[in-house]
């Protein structure tokens, strides 16, 4: 909440730089690990063998070069998920880019904002 506000603070008194009249977003997902301690295990779960593995997401502002939201979670929680918590910091106006992990056939799951998802060849 308080990046939400310093960013909205940042963000106005100057002309924002658009594309076709849309503020430009991106949001992308990561594993990655994480050290290993019984307080990281017991939030993040720990695995049967193998390192403990955390989920990340960030929405990115691809005009002004920044992260303007971002997410940690188990390992078993999905990028998708991670994702809709995102809309939280999107707005009107924000045209969100998502790679092609995302969609879901034949549905907009992110609601009424638009999106843009490159789609695999089916050839």
């Amino acid at each position: 909440m308080l990046n939400r506000q310093a960013l909205a603070r940042f963000a106005c008194g100057f002309a924002r730089p658009t594309w076709h009249g849309f503020r430009l977003r991106a949001v992308d997902g990561t594993t990655f690990q994480v050290p290993q301690s019984e307080d990281i295990e017991r939030f993040f779960g720990a695995p049967s063998s193998g390192p403990v593995l955390a989920r990340g997401s960030v929405l990115y502002d691809l005009d002004l070069d920044m992260i303007l939201d971002f997410a940690v979670a188990a390992y078993c929680v999905s990028e998708r998920k991670l994702a809709l918590g995102h809309l939280n910091a999107a707005a009107p106006g924000d045209l969100l880019l998502y790679d092609r992990g995302y969609p879901i056939a034949g549905t907009r799951p992110f609601g009424c904002l638009p999106c843009i998802w490159p789609w695999a060849s089916t050839v």
